[in-house]
């Protein structure tokens, strides 16, 4: 699926507060280290290789935009199951609240998808990276 450049942009920032400290206590030893230019606000990282701090087979997982975007469809998915059947088995092991953050930035329109227009913090921004990495959320 192609990205709209605020979505680029978007969740260029949100991998970055994953970065200084959202996936901080999982995530460690960042390689492979690919940045975007995104004008006045400068370069932002768009993919690296994390290890995870806890596995100890040293094994590289890629982080980039666009599994994050893959990851926030699949989140998307996951929030209109919840909604239409009660008894929907759940996926991904995330509250509501979180679900639906990223549901709706993934439907977001361009316009609404300015940094500030959606009210995450690193715990969030850890949970899609999460999400983006291992197909769930195994930490926190």
């Amino acid at each position: 699926m192609i990205m709209k450049p605020k979505m680029r942009e978007f969740l260029a920032y949100v991998l970055a507060t994953a970065i200084e400290g959202g996936s901080t206590y999982w995530a460690c030893d960042m390689k492979d280290v690919k940045r975007e230019n995104f004008g006045d606000h400068g370069k932002f990282i768009v993919s690296a290789t994390w290890r995870d701090a806890e596995d100890e087979d040293n094994k590289r997982y890629p982080i980039s935009l666009e599994s994050m975007h893959t990851a926030m469809g699949k989140m998307a998915v996951e929030a209109v199951q919840r909604r239409m059947n009660p008894d929907h088995v759940r996926t991904i092991a995330l509250n509501d609240r979180t679900l639906e953050l990223w549901a709706t930035a993934f439907l977001a329109s361009e316009n609404q998808l300015d940094d500030g227009d959606f009210d995450y913090d690193a715990g969030d921004a850890d949970c899609l990276v999460q999400v983006a990495i291992f197909g769930d959320v195994i930490y926190g």
